[in-house]
């Protein structure tokens, strides 16, 4: 296709089933047929199966805010000050709990909140009609879901399947050429851009594959594939940088010999290849263990280093060649699904980054917005007052998942005066003068296209948004003309009301630094290595890694917006992953180390208390630091090493424990003098 296709197939679906929704909304006489017409354009997405994940979720919610409306307007409508506290609260309480859910799923809660809003402020005059209201709004939506998701299967659908892979196969091409840098042992800090979007797209790929069970491609039908290459790609990167770290090591004491520089040489050759071979992959893994020290009672730290590095090395090589495994089976659309029975192979349902307190923050001004809406309508006995608490609801809950919404309720504000004046020729020069649906259509194509059409680029997607929902909103279109100039200007004077009111309340409550936010997800981050530091069971590989991933996504594009940092800020935000992945290592071994087993245990509790203070004190100064730990712990930690080292050759638990404390000692202790065997530090 060419370039600019996609986005005019998705115009003309749009108002496709725009029309299609409209008229048949006429031809049952549902009273409020614009109701369908505007549900088509919020429903509808560039991806077919992201229009049908969308359109489930929203008629849910459409179901349970009718339902609340239902059942709070009859109950409280003599006491209107409970009533504007119960939905001014339903809605704050749904933005709330959409915000802890990341994925499209949220938007069950989204809807809920503003839908009850929608169906009872209307009918407060008239509370016997709230039933009948809510239901035409169930009908009216389920009705404009239904013609979007027909439509954008039917004509040209565009497969969520299709965009995941070319997602995928992107993520993988850079993520080779930062494996290359690695094991050639440069890292080229002006590349950090590159490596913040690696880190941030893996977050957006895991989001995006929850549309995949409501798309039509084979990649439906094989998800588990596509979370299994996901957990793969959370692993690389903090494999990756262990790597880097342990090779500077070696290169800084001179005991990474030319031959070993070959072979990383040769493997990073091999990661760079997209069509590297199996056998390939298998004969590094070979060359690279023939490295791997004899460790024992006299094992010396470059032999300890050499031979944590080479478990990454190795470890690395498995995790590409599952990559590719995985991949093909994409592409060929293979039934089986390699190593299913390796417990890392996820099931969907891992748990990104969530934050309450966010959350509340986001959920509050929109709240306190609609209250004070709701007092000054009640004080004044504004006939449109409602329409502003209305456009409060609406707007805040569409925007408070962003950061800082106060900019995207400028371009709110900003774009409905520019709708707005397109809605006035519209209603009084354009619309007097329309007889019967097709005239109609046609008239109102060109509007709606071109919106439709913008909709799809990011840059102008807000603005393009904002006028169809004005267009839809303040045209009000039934089966019948009717037009009132004065209740016009009353009506968008509410809208812009409500608008601004949104602005003034976000920016009065809600204006926080790219730092502090940027700081919350690092603080989260390490009471999640407090706990895990002093939990019973180690917890679940995967998911572990696929929340701490998801938090350096966040982390590092929050790192940019802030002028503190400089250009190493991906590779340090990935040793709390690594951090992560080591303390799993060593839970899980800990048991196996004999008399290494108590030191160990304290050493991670010493660790967890470390943690747990710098998330209650630290700032984005620590970034990539260890925490303060008691002297104690570099001793405690080196007796566990001596213990792990000296059972190494006949256990592989505690070889996998020797590695784990091999990588926490350079990343707890980088400054530390080399580990000697059998001293206490």
């Amino acid at each position: 296709m060419p370039p600019r296709t996609p986005g005019l197939i998705f115009a003309l679906n749009s108002f496709a089933a725009a029309m299609l929704a409209f008229y048949i909304a006429c031809a049952v006489g549902l009273p409020r047929p614009y109701w369908a017409l505007l549900t088509v354009y919020i429903t509808s997405q560039p991806l077919s199966g992201a229009v049908r994940s969308k359109a489930i979720y929203r008629i849910f919610g459409t179901l349970l805010g009718a339902a609340v409306a239902v059942m709070v307007t009859p109950a409280l409508v003599n006491s209107p000050a409970l009533l504007s506290l119960a939905l001014c609260s339903w809605t704050g309480l749904c933005i709330y709990l959409s915000l802890l859910d990341r994925t499209p799923r949220s938007y069950v809660f989204l809807l809920a909140g503003y839908t009850a809003v929608i169906v009872a402020v209307p009918t407060v005059g008239q509370p016997e009609t709230v039933f009948a209201v809510a239901v035409a709004r169930v009908e009216e939506i389920v009705l404009g879901v239904l013609c979007t998701a027909l439509t954008h299967s039917l004509f040209f659908p565009q497969s969520v399947g299709e965009a995941l892979r070319r997602r995928v196969q992107g993520w993988l091409r850079d993520a080779r050429t930062w494996a290359e840098e690695i094991f050639a042992g440069r890292q080229d800090d002006a590349k950090n851009l590159a490596r913040r979007k690696l880190l941030a797209d893996i977050a957006d790929i895991r989001i995006l594959s929850t549309h995949l069970p409501f798309d039509t491609s084979h990649l439906a039908v094989t998800r588990r594939l596509i979370y299994a290459i996901q957990d793969r790609m959370g692993l690389a990167p903090p494999l990756a940088v262990a790597i880097a770290d342990r090779l500077a090591v070696l290169q800084a004491e001179a005991a990474a010999s030319p031959e070993l520089q070959d072979v990383l040489a040769r493997t990073a050759h091999w990661i760079g290849d997209p069509d590297g071979s199996r056998a390939g992959g298998a004969a590094l893994t070979d060359a690279l263990r023939t490295f791997d020290p004899p460790l024992g009672a006299q094992a010396a730290w470059r032999d300890l280093v050499l031979g944590n590095l080479v478990d990454r090395a190795v470890e690395l090589v498995r995790v590409v060649q599952e990559l590719r495994d995985l991949r093909h089976a994409v592409e060929s659309e293979s039934p089986s699904i390699p190593r299913l029975d390796d417990p890392e192979v996820r099931r969907p349902g891992a748990t990104l980054h969530s934050d309450p307190v966010l959350a509340l923050l986001a959920a509050a001004p929109v709240m306190l917005a609609m209250l004070a809406a709701c007092a000054l309508w009640i004080a004044t006995g504004w006939p449109d007052g409602g329409l502003a608490v209305i456009g409060i609801g609406v707007f805040g809950s569409i925007l408070a998942a962003q950061e800082n919404p106060v900019p995207a309720f400028t371009v709110f504000l900003r774009w409905s005066l520019v709708a707005l004046a397109v809605v006035c020729l519209y209603e009084f020069a354009i619309l007097p003068r329309v007889d019967g649906f097709v005239l109609l259509a046609l008239v109102l194509a060109p509007a709606f296209i071109v919106s439709g059409y913008f909709m799809t680029r990011p840059t102008t997607a807000l603005p393009a948004l904002v006028v169809v929902l004005t267009l839809c909103n303040s045209l009000a279109l039934t089966d019948r003309y009717t037009a009132d100039f004065a209740g016009f200007l009353n009506a968008s004077f509410a809208l812009l009301f409500g608008i601004a009111a949104g602005l003034l309340a976000n920016r009065l409550l809600r204006t926080v630094s790219a730092a502090w936010l940027a700081r919350r997800v690092l603080c989260a981050g390490w009471r999640e290595l407090a706990a895990l530091a002093g939990a019973e069971v180690p917890p679940d590989r995967a998911s572990l890694v696929a929340r701490m991933v998801d938090r350096v996504g966040l982390l590092t594009g929050r790192l940019a917006l802030t002028p503190v940092r400089d250009d190493r800020s991906a590779s340090e935000a990935l040793s709390e992953v690594r951090g992560a992945l080591n303390l799993q290592q060593l839970q899980t071994a800990v048991a196996a180390l004999g008399e290494g087993e108590a030191p160990a245990r304290r050493l991670l509790a010493e660790i967890g208390r470390g943690y747990r203070a710098l998330s209650r004190s630290g700032g984005l100064e620590h970034l990539g630091a260890p925490p303060e730990l008691a002297a104690s712990a570099l001793a405690d930690l080196d007796r566990a090493l001596g213990a792990a080292a000296d059972g190494s050759p006949v256990d592989l638990r505690r070889r996998a424990g020797a590695h784990a404390l091999v990588s926490l000692r350079r990343s707890l202790f980088p400054q530390a003098p080399p580990y000697v065997q059998g001293s206490s530090a």
